[in-house]
């Protein structure tokens, strides 16, 4: 009960009214349903709804045409009102749709019902109950008068020619929906709740049935085609959408329940989008991320294997002038070729860091996020020395999470030398980069944070898409920070947020530890 409404006048009464359409409109379809008309009416609910917008707005009429409640006489034409104009124009329609009298009017009286159902259900709050509810009576009692007097009023051969028109409007109506149908550019099939499908349009004959035939399944009279001819049914339970391959076509396939409130006409709408040449652009683009992830990686190894080769050459040199010069002294020869020694052994190790960088993981493994942070650390420890930059790690514990171990510690190099480009664009001295790991029962947060300045507001939005680069134009290709949407997406299956804190900004990865297989 609506204990805030106070309905003192006509005008209110017919705002209330208004105001309830949705209740009427459920009530009147509770109705139908409990009493099997559903059968023969519409399926879709909008129907109903303007069904009941149109007797209140006709009752509104009657209404403001005289607040006396409307009374009968024989000599009344039952035409010349808003109730009755109504019934007429109601008989009308509902004749020529081959509704016959007995049950529209039956269904009928269940309306009267529903709006004296509301008034009773507001009774408390409102003023001369009784005015209304004999009023609504009247009103109803001019609109089935009204409804039963045109529809007398016909003869036999006015009421075939109605038919016969709605016939033809009826199979103008089919022929459109065949061939709008028949002219979507993607598949479309339409199928009963056990799999059986009802139709499909053209070019999903073609695709997946060899029917090139514009409604060559509609007319034929073959036995009907199951869904299972494709896929499983059970793949479009719950209005699911997932990705099928079909030969050479990749399809994003949503299952989509039909519209109908009657329950007659139970099914759903299978609709293929094709992301075939969507596939084979991001394949592109994978392989223009491993080319630039490959070009980083090589830098790396420069840099660390500048100093060994620098100290190896130096050595070399050293021992060639003493032969030069006759002047060979044995223990010095010693300590220079164990120097030379203990170079290779680091470039060895250099490669050992390297070796497995661009190797898929085949599956996933338990991973300590810490060891594979100071992996990363190891792979570029030696740029962010060289770039005079302080890498701290924290870790609150140890943090365990079953993920592929490769594609991980590419997100954190990635991360880790995004940042240090940061800062040596943005910051003379005093340069920092904090991670901090930690974990709660559901999720491992890994935080990258410099002091280099942070992201731009403007584009901070825009930082993960392909070819978007935050660094002078020569220097950036817009594919790093790309990558590492792509890795989390395709294989961590986490997320990645960026936000500005303090004087930096701060990259957060976080991987669920509940494994989804």
């Amino acid at each position: 009960m609506n204990r805030g409404l106070n309905i003192k006048t006509t005008s209110e009464f017919v705002l209330f009214l208004h105001a309830n359409e949705s209740w009427l409109m459920e009530s009147i379809l509770s109705y139908a349903k409990k009493y099997g008309y559903v059968k023969y009416t519409s399926t879709l609910l909008e129907a109903w709804r303007i069904s009941i917008v149109g007797l209140t707005e006709s009752f509104e009429m009657l209404m403001k045409s005289s607040c006396e409640i409307p009374q009968m006489s024989p000599d009344d034409s039952f035409r010349d009102d808003a109730a009755s104009a109504f019934g007429i124009k109601e008989a009308k329609l509902h004749r020529s749709r081959g509704v016959n009298l007995a049950m529209f009017f039956s269904l009928f009286k269940y309306y009267r019902q529903a709006y004296l159902d509301l008034v009773e259900k507001e009774k408390m709050q409102i003023e001369n109950i009784d005015y209304y509810i004999n009023y609504l009576h009247r009103f109803f009692d001019r609109v089935e008068i009204a409804y039963v007097s045109e529809w007398a009023g016909s003869d036999s051969e006015e009421q075939i020619h109605e038919l016969s028109a709605q016939n033809r409007k009826l199979a103008n109506e089919k022929n459109r929906y065949l061939t709008l149908f028949d002219s979507m550019n993607s598949p479309a099939i339409i199928l009963e709740n056990d799999g059986y499908i009802i139709n499909y349009n053209l070019i999903a004959g073609e695709l997946f049935f060899n029917d090139m035939h514009a409604g060559g399944y509609y007319y034929s009279n073959r036995d009907k085609l199951k869904i299972d001819l494709l896929f499983d049914m059970s793949n479009l339970k719950n209005n699911n959408t997932f990705e099928w391959q079909y030969g050479e076509y990749i399809f994003i396939v949503t299952g989509k329940s039909l519209h109908d409130i009657s329950g007659k006409d139970e099914g759903l709408v299978v609709l293929f989008n094709d992301i075939t040449e969507l596939k084979k652009s991001e394949d592109l683009i994978m392989v223009q991320l491993r080319h630039v992830a490959m070009r980083d990686i090589l830098g790396m190894i420069a840099h660390q294997w500048r100093q060994p080769i620098a100290a190896i050459s130096m050595g070399v040199s050293t021992i060639l002038i003493d032969i030069e010069l006759e002047n060979i002294d044995t223990d010095e020869f010693k300590k220079i070729s164990e120097n030379i020694l203990v170079q290779t052994t680091h470039l060895s190790n250099i490669i050992d860091d390297f070796k497995n960088f661009f190797r898929p993981s085949e599956n996933k493994e338990q991973v300590k996020v810490e060891e594979l942070m100071l992996e990363a650390k190891n792979v570029i420890g030696k740029m962010l020395e060289e770039s005079e930059i302080e890498l701290s790690i924290e870790s609150e514990k140890a943090t365990i999470v079953n993920t592929y171990s490769r594609e991980l510690l590419q997100m954190f190099i990635i991360l880790l030398d995004n940042a240090r480009e940061a800062l040596i664009q943005n910051r003379d001295k005093n340069r920092i980069i904090k991670v901090t790991i930690s974990s709660d029962e559901n999720s491992a947060y890994i935080m990258f944070c410099d002091n280099g300045g942070g992201v731009d507001k403007a584009i901070i939005s825009k930082i993960f898409d392909p070819y978007f680069s935050t660094k002078y134009e020569k220097d950036g290709t817009g594919l790093g920070l790309y990558i590492l949407k792509t890795i989390i997406d395709k294989y961590i299956h986490g997320s990645i947020k960026v936000e500005n804190l303090d004087d930096g900004a701060c990259f957060t990865i976080i991987i669920g530890l509940k494994d989804d297989g």
